[in-house]
């Protein structure tokens, strides 16, 4: 049976998740490799895509647990036989392939750097024991630009594309044999959670599943709010309703010794779009996709008190939100609350339009918000936001992308109205050699946040946000992330500086294989 592996993608996407924050944005970020493609493992060249047929829904046949050991396991050592044999041939190493294609040896030796950062993190950080390895890998992962991490430690480890393998395989297996699917799933699902348990650190039930199902349930683009900055472990840049869902998320925190609450939190969404195929399969055309979208989601979080710490804020959490539009007009709805057992403690709502590469407009959000808060001196308080991207040029050796936002609190109940303000900055010159496989890229970015800790309280502290990011020639990266707290708290740290330093050589091993082809 064919397995997928590594190969050579299209150049950079034009739009593509920014540095900092977690809204998809119609800017490359400087790191993120191009997206691959997915070809057969002994094949010299890539072959035409063959269209996925389309095959009925079916319990299946534990034929597909030999199939599944036979891809992942029996295959493991002629993989790395084949590596070993291709880097004599063609030079390079065993370790990063250059047949693999520089984009995926990007990833994978990012990757690397991430689960050191993830220790430095967990060791440096401010906030102490909030920031263990699973947190600061979360933060590294960030920082870089690149996530994924173990599913790219797997792929070294394989010799294969792991994320193409189970967001375009898997499913595939999943529609033939959908009742054994869910069966396997569901077991080694179990026991990665079973581990977790016995290292006394939180259980998540999607590590697998969450990968597997991110063709479904991964946001548009444009979906989340633009340029935010809150990769910090501390919840004064988490606004209750600020954090939408990214992918399918079922997390349960009470056998973590380190704890604050017993937390269980789920997340899920459905992209209508991607499940029909309607975005197109090359990344950069995906990036300028102005079709039919539709996405509904819900989030729901129930929080228990731990004996001998504080009271959780609320015992209940919900959200449920709808986006969608055609020919780059969408709109978005969404409301929420929070409760302790019966007693509502804030209701919470948002709408608005979002408009979609119109020229060099890549990005126009306009959206208003009301919360009410039973307990509050002025009960009903209203924003207005607003958000802009533009990209200034775009040509075969330079970008230039520039970017705002801004949101009104609005005076209400006599207490006072705010602004806070939001924007990012990039620039790259792309250096083209027929040797190297993709542009050799040296730029910079910047993003900067100043707001309130409180978007409904213009008494709350200020916080604010800075980061920057740097590249040269596409190997040397480096960036930091500083956040700081304009107020006084005698448990949490009024500043946090975290950073990170990569020597990326991907493009190095790329231009190996170029060079024996020339020759």
């Amino acid at each position: 049976m064919a397995t997928p592996t590594h190969a050579t993608g299209p150049t950079s996407p034009k739009a593509a998740k920014p540095f900092f924050g977690n809204a998809p944005q119609p800017t490359p970020p400087f790191f993120t490799p191009a997206p691959t493609s997915v070809q057969k493992e002994d094949a010299p060249e890539t072959p035409a895509k063959d269209k996925e047929p389309d095959v009925p829904i079916q319990f299946g046949s534990f034929e597909v647990f030999c199939q599944l050991f036979d891809d992942l396991i029996i295959k493991w050592p002629k993989r790395w036989q084949q590596s070993y044999q291709s880097a004599k041939k063609h030079g390079g190493n065993t370790l990063f392939d250059p047949k693999f294609g520089e984009d995926l040896i990007s990833k994978e030796i990012m990757s690397l750097y991430n689960i050191f950062w993830a220790i430095q993190l967990q060791s440096n950080s401010p906030y102490g024991s909030k920031v263990d390895f699973s947190k600061g890998l979360e933060m590294a992962e960030q920082l870089t630009g690149v996530s994924g991490t173990w599913l790219n430690l797997a792929s070294i480890a394989l010799h294969m594309d792991m994320e193409k393998y189970l967001g375009e395989k898997i499913p595939l297996y999943a529609k033939q044999n959908l009742g054994i699917f869910l069966i396997s799933g569901a077991l080694l699902q179990s026991g990665l959670v079973g581990l977790n348990a016995l290292t006394k650190s939180e259980l998540d039930f999607t590590s697998i599943l969450g990968p597997a199902t991110k063709k479904w349930t991964e946001p548009p683009g444009g979906f989340s709010r633009p340029f935010v900055l809150d990769n910090i472990p501390d919840d004064r840049w988490r606004p209750p309703f600020y954090q939408p869902p990214k992918a399918f998320e079922l997390k349960y925190s009470g056998t973590d010794e380190k704890a604050e609450e017993k937390k269980l939190s789920l997340g899920l969404g459905f992209n209508l779009a991607s499940a029909l195929g309607k975005y197109p399969d090359d990344e950069k055309e995906k990036a300028k996709y102005k079709g039919l979208e539709l996405f509904p989601y819900f989030q729901y979080f129930n929080s228990e008190a731990i004996p001998g710490k504080p009271d959780p804020k609320e015992q209940h959490k919900f959200m449920l939100g709808l986006y969608g539009g055609d020919k780059g007009v969408y709109g978005l709805g969404e409301g929420g609350g929070r409760f302790n057992g019966d007693q509502l403690l804030e209701g919470y709502g948002r709408g608005g339009v979002s408009f979609r590469n119109f020229g060099r407009l890549s990005l126009l959000d306009l959206t208003g918000e009301v919360d009410y808060r039973p307990d509050a001196e002025a009960k009903w308080r209203g924003r207005l936001n607003a958000a802009a991207q533009f990209n200034i040029l775009d040509s075969k050796r330079f970008e230039f992308n520039f970017g705002a936002g801004a949101g009104a609190l609005l005076p209400s109940g006599g207490q006072p109205g705010a602004m806070d303000y939001r924007t990012q900055l990039s620039f790259m010159h792309k250096y083209n050699d027929k040797r190297f496989s993709q542009p050799l890229k040296s730029g910079v970015e910047f993003t900067y946040n100043y707001g309130l800790e409180d978007p409904f309280s213009a008494d709350s502290s200020r916080i604010s946000g800075f980061g920057a990011r740097a590249v040269f020639m596409s190997m040397l990266k480096g960036g930091f992330e500083r956040f700081e707290h304009y107020g006084k708290s005698d448990t949490l740290p009024e500043q946090d500086l975290h950073f990170f330093l990569a020597f990326d050589f991907a493009p190095v091993f790329a231009r190996k294989r170029e060079e024996k082809k020339d020759k």
